[in-house]
């Protein structure tokens, strides 16, 4: 049992090496040197690959449920004609169905964040990155002298 666990940790060690060049390799996009038809094009492409993702996991969501609700329908048939026990594991296909699908939301969101970002660059020619609160709040410091 603890040479199993330990393979697999070897194997997730290895795997985690293997990416971490790769994730800091990436470039960065500095859209701050971009026309705005540029950055218009830019947020629109986003947008485009968030709304693609989105109904991919929406689509495969469903398609999950319905494939659960099928397999239950099924083998409730088959179960009330012979008296058998129910072990189908298709509720655990409705709850990850119901995740994947949930998962697609975020995607959505981002899809019209962009597409809003998009629209403000044709518009003004600048988009705000991130939301900064230009108010003041209240604060309290405690500073312990060592």
């Amino acid at each position: 049992m603890k040479t199993r666990l330990f393979k697999q940790l070897v194997i997730i060690l290895c795997i985690s090496l293997f990416y971490a060049p790769i994730l800091q390799g990436q470039e960065i996009d500095n859209s701050f040197n971009k026309t705005p038809q540029q950055m218009y094009d830019m947020f629109m492409r986003k947008n485009k690959t968030n709304k693609i993702l989105g109904y991919i996991f929406l689509g495969s969501g469903v398609a999950i449920i319905a494939i659960g609700a099928t397999i239950t329908a099924s083998t409730n048939i088959i179960n009330s004609s012979f008296n058998v026990e129910n072990d189908s594991g298709a509720e655990a296909l409705f709850i990850v169905g119901g995740g994947v699908a949930l998962a697609s939301i975020p995607f959505f969101i981002s899809a019209g964040s962009n597409k809003r970002k998009a629209i403000l660059a044709l518009k003004s020619g600048t988009v705000e990155f991130g939301t900064f609160d230009k108010t003041n709040h209240l604060s309290v410091s405690i500073t312990i002298p060592f």
